[in-house]
């Protein structure tokens, strides 16, 4: 991410809590949207919010709403209705990446929380590019995974570490197939099987540009050549570097001698 959309998201990130409080005085739940590819809030992003029935589980729509210009939603829910129990933010994402031109690889985001404690107040952030986002929620879910792997034994994390390789397969593949149109994608996989390594890093750039919303439209052939002139160069440098370090550390061992 560059050093000015860091700059634009810090400057809506650090009145969160004067923000929230004003924002969030009608309701003890508040919600804000952060379009990291671009460092603006999300603003105008549909989103429900429902709560988990008991005991069939069913979710129960309470609300939708419309995140304001600053990708903020008041009023998602009044003190009286806000109970225990476990509830869901859905975020329409994928509406949203549409209404800019742009493709999503989520076609919708949701937030699965609990409230034990309704007298407090909660605030539920979401960091959203085309083909990412990430939430405090979603990194807890995630250590809690982890921590369930270590305490089932290596069976568990072998089979665990599997299915987190096949679905980074599937989301690397479903990312290519959006960016890459018909005669790149075939391009890329010629050079998949002569140049493995080259072609991996082809795609990792690929990626990195996709998340940060960097790539306008499907990218043809000739686009793809141009791609692959630039990591070659990329390589070259990092491999030339390495070189001149080997050939000083030599000079070194040499005038030891």
């Amino acid at each position: 991410m560059s050093a000015h959309r860091l700059q634009q998201l810090k400057g809506h990130i650090l009145p969160e809590i004067k923000s929230t409080a004003m924002a969030g005085s009608l309701s003890p739940l508040t919600t804000h949207v952060l379009n990291t590819a671009m460092g603006v809030p999300g603003s105008n992003m549909a989103l429900s919010l429902y709560r988990q029935d008991l005991p069939t589980n069913a979710w129960s729509l309470i609300t939708t709403g419309t995140t304001n210009d600053d990708g903020r939603c008041p009023g998602l829910i009044t003190k009286e209705l806000f109970t225990s129990g476990v509830y869901k933010i859905r975020f329409e994402s994928a509406q949203y990446w549409a209404s800019m031109g742009q493709t999503s690889f989520y076609p919708y985001v949701e937030i699965v929380f609990t409230i034990n404690d309704p007298g407090q107040k909660y605030h539920v952030p979401l960091l959203l590019s085309p083909f990412s986002y990430n939430d405090e929620l979603e990194a807890i879910r995630r250590q809690r995974m982890a921590e369930l792997q270590a305490k089932h034994g290596d069976a568990s994390n072998n089979q665990q570490g599997e299915e987190a390789k096949q679905r980074e397969t599937d989301m690397r593949n479903t990312i290519l197939a959006q960016v890459l149109d018909q005669s790149a994608r075939a391009r890329l996989s010629n050079l998949a099987l002569v140049k493995p390594e080259k072609a991996n890093a082809v795609e990792n750039y690929l990626i990195q540009m996709a998340r940060f919303g960097k790539l306008g439209g499907k990218i043809s052939e000739s686009g793809l050549i141009e791609i692959l002139e630039k990591v070659s160069q990329q390589t070259e440098k990092k491999t030339t570097v390495t070189f001149n370090r080997r050939r000083v550390m030599d000079s070194d061992d040499e005038d030891d001698y």
